[in-house]
């Protein structure tokens, strides 16, 4: 079987938010883009629930000491042990465990030479931040995702932190990036959760105040913890003791970007049912170059889950990259 791999990258920019009502499942499902630039392929899921991580050596002049490292754990554990919000208030069992050894080797993304090799890094970018905004916007930090174009199957995740534009704290949230603020929303691209707010019919002025949503400001701390719509999120992706969660599109949303209820002559987008597809290869062959800075975190809200996550061998490897990121 030839499989391909593909690269996503999320980021978290710097933005006003906007409050009011929440609306109803309000999350989403980041998935594979195909070669029309659409997110019609699986969710991105990993297929195991215990997930390394590891520090880049050098951390931040940003803050005295080896804080940045204890927050870094602290954001990890948000994500453990999470129960959901919605009725039968079920349990997800993600679970993640650090590295023994600092990590010398600046590499994000994957390493198909040597798999093996490969880590989930955490690093912060004091001495320039290789990675241009859009309309003049800055990132505050980035996440690379590496998975299987053929099942959404997440082989590696990497995060990034703007330290070179922005000053991160752990304390003063007056007028800092508060990092555990920053981490908490990063770590939900690294389980393959995306912007509700990329979506105009799920939550586009982040009324849901969702970790998930992809805008901050300054001092801003209301994401280190997680809203409903991410709790419920992850104990569907990740139900303790099951497979990974899934449920199918209608049939009337196949093959298209957007999913959602059907009627007898269209699909309605979104607003009554969702879907995370399960993996599947793809309709389309997946793309295999860089398809630009687009907004494009994909899926959307979830209600059911079936069937389970497969792994893969990867045999031919390529990459693809699209950019969702946070604007000011």
């Amino acid at each position: 079987m030839k499989l391909a791999a593909a690269r996503v990258w999320s980021g978290v920019l710097l933005v006003a938010v906007l409050g009011a009502a929440p609306p109803a499942r309000a999350w989403v499902c980041s998935r594979v883009v195909d070669a029309s630039n659409r997110e019609s392929g699986p969710s991105l899921s990993w297929a195991k629930r215990n997930l390394a991580y590891a520090f880049f050596a050098d951390g931040t002049a940003d803050i005295p000491g080896t804080a940045e490292l204890d927050t870094l754990r602290a954001s990890f554990q948000v994500w453990e042990g999470v129960q959901g919000c919605a009725p039968p208030n079920a349990s997800a069992d993600v679970a993640f465990s650090e590295l023994p050894n600092l990590v010398v080797r600046d590499l994000v993304g994957y390493d198909f030479l040597h798999p093996l090799q490969n880590e989930n890094l955490m690093i912060f970018r004091d001495g320039g931040w290789p990675h241009p905004g859009q309309q003049g916007s800055k990132i505050i930090a980035l996440t690379t995702t590496t998975y299987s174009a053929q099942t959404g199957e997440i082989l590696d995740a990497d995060i990034e932190f703007n330290s070179a534009d922005f000053a991160f704290t752990v304390g003063d949230t007056n007028v800092k990036t508060d990092l555990m603020n920053t981490a908490v929303h990063e770590i939900g691209h690294v389980l393959g959760l995306g912007h509700p707010d990329a979506w105009t019919a799920i939550d586009p002025t982040c009324r849901s105040h969702a970790t998930m949503c992809s805008t901050a400001q300054l001092g801003d701390i209301d994401k280190r913890d997680l809203a409903c719509d991410d709790r419920d999120a992850l104990v569907f992706k990740y139900p303790a003791s099951k497979t990974n969660g899934y449920c199918s599109p209608p049939a009337c949303a196949v093959g298209t970007e957007g999913c959602g209820a059907c009627t007898t002559t269209e699909c309605s987008p979104f607003v009554l049912c969702g879907f995370c597809a399960p993996p599947a290869p793809l309709a389309a062959t997946a793309a295999i170059t860089v398809v630009g800075f687009d907004d494009g975190m994909g899926g959307c809200g979830c209600r059911s889950a079936s069937g389970a996550a497969a792994a893969v061998a990867l045999l031919v490897a390529a990459l693809g990259a699209h950019r969702a990121r946070r604007r000011p």
